[in-house]
């Protein structure tokens, strides 16, 4: 019977090296024998010791003869066509590299992309050196394109192979790496504000600013994410009016509001503000 050659790799190579490609030669060869023996016979196995290796090497192994289950098919009547295979084995470096993730696309409307994380953060590749020097991290697409909060893919498992160059392997520890999307809905705020709360930012020198009417108050709808948003009290919002280039009498003015990056104002609210100089200032010259 006509059989394949496996060879198992056995023990473990020098720290900081992985076992690449094993060749077998031949790596078919016949098994003779009683016809109930060899009706049980799927491959032949050779064992290699890789302990303690980091160069390329070969060595001759004995074959045997195994089942379909794994088992050792063992008889006095076997022969092998080859009593000996020569087996090639590359011995490749080990790199860490960290994982990138490159998102495109944009969500669904109403929704805003904060981030991707990934599990581990850095996986460990083999390769020749040559092939090892010109791979610096390990980049992985992932397309948001109409994503919402509920979408069913937020949490994935990408196999680390379908994203290496030709050459380079990934050591078995760090096969797969998991992606967690956070996508959230974008929400809206109405904020209350009162004239007498209004700071003054940017007036010119020797001038003051004040609400015409103290008792005045407004509404900014302010729209970001919802835990953004909602973990905000009111007295997170501090409200002010940009009076540069803003010369003496009265004025209607926008109110601002310091959110940062995650929120931002949809519907401004004015208030009328009066600007004067102050007195004895009036002589004053640049």
């Amino acid at each position: 019977k006509q059989v394949k050659v496996a060879v198992v790799a056995d023990g473990r190579p020098a720290d900081g090296y992985t076992i690449g490609e094993c060749t077998a030669k031949p790596n078919m060869i016949q098994i003779s024998g009683g016809e109930s023996v060899i009706e049980q016979i799927e491959l032949a196995k050779v064992f290699l010791n890789v302990n303690g290796v980091s160069n390329d090497f070969t060595a001759k192994l004995v074959p045997k003869a195994y089942d379909d289950n794994g088992k050792e098919v063992k008889s006095s009547t076997l022969s092998f066509s080859s009593t000996k295979i020569r087996v090639k084995a590359k011995v490749l470096e080990n790199k860490m590299i960290p994982v990138r993730v490159e998102v495109t696309g944009t969500p669904a409307e109403g929704y805003e992309y904060v981030e991707t994380q990934c599990l581990p953060e850095e996986v460990e590749v083999a390769g020749t050196p040559k092939r090892l020097a010109s791979v610096s991290e390990l980049v992985v697409p992932v397309d948001i394109e109409g994503m919402t909060s509920s979408s069913a893919n937020l949490e994935q498992n990408i196999n680390v192979a379908d994203y290496l160059a030709e050459g380079i392997t990934v050591t078995e520890e760090y096969e797969k790496v998991s992606l967690k999307i956070t996508i959230e809905q974008l929400v809206s705020r109405n904020i209350e504000i009162s004239a007498d709360d209004l700071k003054f930012q940017n007036l010119g020198e020797n001038l003051v600013a004040e609400a015409l009417n103290a008792n005045e108050t407004g509404t900014i709808i302010v729209s970001g994410r919802s835990s953004v948003l909602d973990a905000l009290p009111d007295t997170a919002f501090t409200p002010y009016v940009d009076c540069k280039g803003q010369k003496p009498g009265v004025h209607t003015l926008p109110v601002l509001l310091e959110l940062g990056d995650t929120c931002e104002i949809v519907e401004k609210a004015t208030f009328r503000i009066r600007i004067t100089r102050v007195q004895g200032t009036e002589n004053n010259t640049a």
